[in-house]
């Protein structure tokens, strides 16, 4: 997944529209270095996590699990009874590790025709070199 791994970061301007409704999070350091960040979008019913990156010199310290829980916070706020979320399969930071905090496999029937759009676009930037899973999680839970 090297292509991944040296892709640029995501560019402000390409959650611009996050940011405007409020559904963008940065986590900082005491001296504001940002370390990771949380992205959301409605996508058909549900709130989407749209992105949600640690950086890795700060791995492993919770930072995804609190984003994830603001995501989650944010769903209750904004009375949105499931969150999505598309991740690789088999990489042990993605899908396994959502299924740890409580993320099902979400069938491609239960799927809402913007998730299903949203999916093809991944796969046409070509994410679908890889294993792809959509995943899903009540906001009761």
């Amino acid at each position: 997944m090297d292509e991944i791994a040296d892709d640029a970061p995501i560019a402000a301007s390409e959650f611009e529209h996050c940011i405007a409704r409020g559904d963008a999070w940065i986590m900082t350091t005491d001296d504001g270095s940002p370390v990771a960040y949380l992205l959301l979008e409605g996508v058909d019913d549900a709130l989407h996590v749209e992105q949600v990156t640690v950086h890795p010199s700060y791995a492993r310290r919770g930072y995804g699990a609190q984003l994830l829980e603001v995501a989650r916070r944010r769903s209750v706020e904004s009375d949105v009874a499931v969150m999505t979320l598309t991740t690789f399969r088999d990489v042990p930071w993605n899908a396994p590790y959502y299924l740890r905090l409580g993320w099902t496999e979400l069938p491609t029937s239960k799927w809402g025709p913007e998730l299903a759009k949203k999916v093809e676009s991944e796969a046409a930037h070509g994410l679908a070199a890889w294993t792809r899973v959509v995943m899903h999680r009540r906001t009761d839970d």
